[in-house]
């Protein structure tokens, strides 16, 4: 059986690649010889079909692996759908692309292989996973607090599984989840940088705003920046139901953070009326879909963005 992995979530494709390694191989540590990735564009051809008629050394299957298929010439895009019609018996080829719009060359390459879709999830999927996630390790986990992990770590599954992985070892015997656990051990680093952000907004100190976004890139991947802005402007509409009087002990229960957290939020919400924060929030939003689209180079949606905001 050949594959076909089409979409940009790479952390589904890195799992899936996984499980066929344990299918496939008798000792993962000893079968990196039946393991090959080419990159499309950056391979001969030759190899690639060398690589996959050679004998598996000490597995059921050589597994070979070729990246971004879409890159490959208009010639080379007719011989691999020539191999596939005939291919070798010894060997599992996945293909992968990262396109997650259907061409004519995925769709012939679609007939002839099983086709995992690894594509970008919204957030109602993305909160699936994470309870999911944390039901394998016996752990339960609110909605609310779903919704907070995804807000503050952003839509990256690699992320989300990394700080999963250190929330259910940071609980240890706990059988749950809470809010005050992911504030405890991720919030605070995330808090400071979103107040940072917002603050630089406020006073609309776009030099330094700039500086700033431009450092947090070197540690942060470009989504979870505007995770963090969009978190904070929709923590200021759940502030924002009550009017400017709400409390600050009313504004800590319905954001469930600390008292500190909350202060900071409802003063800063005073600076935006309902009508503004929404505008914030589409601007942000526009961003990502710019970034997981591709239409812009990421530092300058990230620039744009910021501009805007401080509009």
């Amino acid at each position: 059986m050949n594959y076909l992995l089409v979409g940009p979530q790479e952390y589904l494709k890195e799992k899936f690649l996984g499980e066929l390694k344990k299918k496939l191989f008798l000792n993962l540590d000893s079968n990196q010889l039946d393991y090959e990735t080419f990159q499309a564009d950056q391979s001969e051809i030759t190899d690639i079909f060398n690589s996959a008629n050679t004998l598996a050394f000490t597995s059921k299957h050589r597994i070979i692996v070729i990246r971004d298929i879409d890159k490959f010439t208009s010639e080379e895009k007719e011989l691999i759908l020539k191999y596939l019609k005939s291919p070798s018996s010894f060997s599992t080829l996945v293909l992968e692309s990262q396109s997650q719009n259907t061409n004519k060359f995925l769709e012939d390459v679609s007939r002839l292989t099983r086709v995992v879709r690894c594509k970008t999830l919204g957030n109602g999927d993305i909160n699936l996973w994470i309870k999911k996630e944390f039901q394998a390790s016996g752990k339960k986990i609110s909605p609310q607090s779903v919704d907070t992990l995804r807000e503050l770590v952003g839509n990256d599954l690699y992320a989300l599984k990394n700080d999963i992985d250190k929330l259910v070892a940071f609980v240890g015997g706990a059988g749950e989840v809470t809010e005050k656990h992911i504030e405890a051990l991720i919030g605070e680093s995330r808090y400071r940088t979103a107040f940072e952000l917002l603050d630089l907004v406020l006073k609309k100190k776009i030099n330094s705003g700039l500086s700033y976004v431009s450092g947090l890139l070197e540690t942060e991947k470009p989504h979870r920046i505007l995770s963090l802005l969009a978190w904070q402007f929709r923590n200021f509409i759940k502030v924002k139901t009550s009017g400017d009087k709400m409390s600050l002990k009313d504004a800590s229960r319905i954001l469930n953070s600390n008292p500190a957290i909350a202060k900071k939020t409802l003063e800063a919400s005073r600076n935006f009326t309902e009508n503004a924060i929404k505008r914030k929030l589409e601007i942000i939003l526009e961003g990502d879909f710019s970034i997981k689209t591709g239409k812009m180079d990421t530092r300058h949606v990230l620039e744009r963005v910021f501009v805007e905001l401080c509009r």
